[in-house]
């Protein structure tokens, strides 16, 4: 079992984040749940997560963040900073969806999933990077998904935007190991959220008519996916797992973990992946980069 530790999760009004914030607390840990318009558009859902921590006894504190304000996401830090004193885990949760014929997206759709999904977990591992270099501890956990290894169509831009934020979480590995900071991905498949409800649909739909058989794909992509996802995993199950891997001694947790619907054989892709990735470290001679520095705890 995990001691209690001091954790941070994005997009926590709704869905998985909420399940993962929810789960965690029930476990023992102070979790921060961070969300947008907390005074506003999601007051209700602040509030009912207030009202589930002092039901059961759980440590949540519902907190503005919004990931695509720098200045948002700097005074979350501060505030949580000074209520803390300390930050174990960041759980990088806040993400968007964009479905349909990826000539439909326009450049302005694409941008803004890219700063929501990308620079969004960019900014906030950013501003949390310098609290833990001073713990010389700390856990960054990348809610990815297995579009990323199994592409989806109609999903380009979305699968493209998780790719890009593992490629960055993966090299923070071997960026933070030595000083006591880990990386870990998880590699989520379907599960029984709102993602299918609240996904964008690509701006020019009568480009559909053009593309025929795909076209008639791309007009029912949203539909489709809402109606897989009533049969989806239970999103409980991630935050299971996130604390499973909180308990996991460093060099026991894994760097990337695919679970959910449609993740079957992802993990074992992923492990015969990690030869080739410790051939490259090691003809670069980076080797030493997996070591924990003598004063890292």
């Amino acid at each position: 079992m995990a001691h209690a530790q001091t954790i941070l999760v994005t997009g926590s009004s709704s869905g998985l984040g909420r399940a993962i914030v929810e789960t965690l607390a029930q476990h023992g840990h102070t979790v921060f749940a961070s969300m947008r318009g907390i005074a506003g558009k999601n007051a209700q859902a602040a509030q009912e997560l207030r009202d589930f921590a002092s039901q059961h006894g759980l440590n949540i504190e519902p907190i503005e963040l919004d990931v695509v304000n720098q200045a948002s996401v700097d005074q979350a830090i501060a505030t949580i900073q000074a209520k803390a004193g300390r930050l174990d885990c960041l759980i990088n949760n806040a993400g968007a969806g964009l479905a349909g014929l990826t000539e439909a997206c326009s450049i302005e759709q694409v941008q803004q999933l890219f700063d929501i999904n990308v620079f969004g977990a960019l900014r906030v591992t950013k501003a949390v990077l310098p609290l833990m270099r001073q713990q010389q501890a700390g856990l960054l956990i990348t809610i990815s998904s297995t579009s990323t290894q199994i592409v989806v169509p109609f999903l380009a831009a979305y699968g493209a935007s998780k790719a890009a934020e593992e490629i960055m979480a993966q090299s923070m590995h071997y960026e933070l190991t030595s000083l006591g900071i880990d990386s870990v991905i998880l590699q989520l498949g379907g599960y029984a959220t709102k993602f299918g409800t609240n996904i964008q649909v690509a701006a020019d739909q009568s480009l559909n008519a053009a593309y025929g058989l795909a076209g008639q794909f791309a007009q029912g992509i949203s539909s489709g996916i809402v109606a897989g996802l009533e049969y989806a995993d239970n999103p409980v199950d991630v935050g299971n797992k996130i604390n499973e891997i909180l308990a996991l001694p460093s060099e026991q947790r894994p760097r990337k973990y695919s679970m959910g619907g449609g993740s079957q054989g992802l993990n074992e892709l992923n492990q015969q992946l990690e030869p080739l990735q410790a051939g490259l470290i090691g003809l670069m001679q980076m080797e030493p980069l997996l070591l924990r520095s003598q004063t890292a705890s």
